[in-house]
């Protein structure tokens, strides 16, 4: 896939989870999308203290939006922290 160019900027930055498991991550891991092309997003799981843990290639398909920006992404030990 080509991706200059082709962009989605109603995805960026946006903070999803996934639908569907992903390169070993389950249905539900909560990350943000950091770089948003036509066909699919890069997904970034994020640990305590905002340390990268992942970058995932995921189609959209795989992807849910959850709470907002202006509230700010939600990371994977938000939710294990119960937060």
């Amino acid at each position: 896939m080509t991706r200059a160019g082709k962009r989605r900027p109603d995805w960026e930055l946006v903070p999803a989870e996934l639908t569907e498991p992903v390169d070993g991550w389950p249905v539900g891991t909560l990350g943000t999308v950091v770089d948003a092309f036509l066909d699919e997003a890069i997904f970034e799981i994020t640990g305590e203290g905002g340390s990268t843990l992942a970058l995932l290639t995921v189609p959209y398909q795989l992807l849910t939006p959850v709470g907002s920006v202006i509230e700010g992404p939600v990371t994977a030990a938000d939710v294990y922290l119960g937060r």
